[in-house]
C-alpha cells in the first residue's frame, strides 16, 4: 500500500489509540482471502480491489475488543491486573508487583531492543526514553575553545596568522571530540532512563488507561461511533464524499487509496 494507507494508519492510531504494528493490514488481506478463494485475480491485484471499509472496520473493532475498548467501560483496576498479567507471563517472573520499577524488569541495551519488544506489549504508544547525564553543545563548545586558543596563542607569539591559524584547528578537533563524546554518550545504556509517567508498573497502569479515557477519544466504542469516526478518516484521507464511504466500498477501486 501507498502513502493513502499510511495516512490513514496514522490516523487511526491517534483516533482509537491503537498501535498499528505489521500485522494490521496481513490480517484484512486474509479475511479477504478467506471470503473469496475462488478470485479470479492474481495475490497483488486482490488485495488492492478487494479490501473494503467493513474488513478495514472489522479490524479495528477487533483491536478494540482487545484492549477492552469496545462497548464496556474499564477500570484501572482491571487495567492494572491485565498488566500485571502480560508482563509476568512475558518475562517468566513473578514477583513484579505494582510497585516494581519498570527499569527493573528490563536490562536496557545500547540498540534499544529490549524497548522496543516492551512497548509492543501494549495497544498504546509508550512514551521514548529520555537521555540524561552530560552531553556537550558542539556549537558552544567550539566557540569557547578558538576564543580562548585565538587569545593565548596571539599573546604569546603576537602573531594574528598564528592566533587564526591555532583558533582554526582547535575548533575542529573540539568539534569531532564533542560529537564523539556526544556519540559514545548516546550509545551508554546507563544514560537511558524510563520516563517518570511509567516508572513503575502502576504508573505504567495509570498511563495506559489514561491512552483510553484521554482527551480526543470516545469510550467505550461501539459500532456507531467506530463506524463515525472510519468515515471521517477515510473521506478526509481520500478527499471523497463521505457518503461515498460506505461498508462496501473497496478501499483503492472505489475510493482511490493509494
Amino acid at each position: 500500500m501507498g502513502m493513502d494507507f499510511e495516512e490513514i494508519c496514522m490516523r487511526i492510531e491517534v483516533v482509537f489509540h491503537l498501535r498499528i504494528d505489521g500485522e494490521f493490514y496481513q490480517s484484512m488481506i486474509e479475511s479477504v482471502t478467506q471470503e473469496s478463494p475462488g478470485s479470479e485475480l492474481s495475490p497483488g491485484l486482490k488485495r488492492a480491489d478487494d479490501l473494503t471499509v467493513g474488513q478495514l472496520v472489522d479490524e479495528i473493532v477487533s483491536r478494540l475488543k482487545l484492549a477492552g475498548w469496545y462497548e464496556k467501560q474499564r477500570t484501572l483496576d482491571a487495567t492494572l491486573e491485565e498488566l500485571l498479567h502480560k508482563l509476568r507471563t512475558h518475562y517468566g517472573r513473578q514477583d513484579i508487583t505494582p510497585d516494581t520499577l519498570v527499569e527493573n524488569i528490563l536490562i536496557p541495551k545500547p540498540n534499544g531492543l529490549d524497548w522496543t519488544e516492551f512497548t509492543q506489549l501494549f495497544p498504546v504508544l509508550l512514551p521514548d526514553l529520555i537521555w540524561v547525564g552530560f552531553q556537550i553543545n558542539p556549537s558552544l563548545a567550539v566557540i569557547l575553545s578558538s576564543v580562548v586558543a585565538g587569545i593565548v596563542i596571539g599573546v604569546l607569539s603576537e602573531s594574528l596568522i598564528w592566533a587564526v591559524f591555532a583558533s582554526a584547528l582547535i575548533a575542529i578537533i573540539t568539534l569531532n571530540a564533542s560529537l564523539f563524546h556526544n556519540q559514545l554518550h548516546r550509545q551508554n545504556p546507563m544514560n537511558r532512563r524510563i520516563p517518570e509517567e511509567i516508572h513503575t508498573v502502576q504508573r505504567l497502569a495509570e498511563f495506559v488507561h489514561r491512552s483510553q479515557t484521554g482527551e480526543g477519544m470516545t469510550v467505550p466504542w461501539n459500532a456507531e461511533t467506530v463506524w463515525t469516526a472510519v468515515q471521517s478518516i477515510l473521506a478526509d484521507v481520500l478527499s471523497v464524499p463521505i457518503e461515498k464511504v460506505t461498508q462496501e466500498a473497496r478501499l483503492v477501486h472505489d475510493l482511490g487509496m493509494s
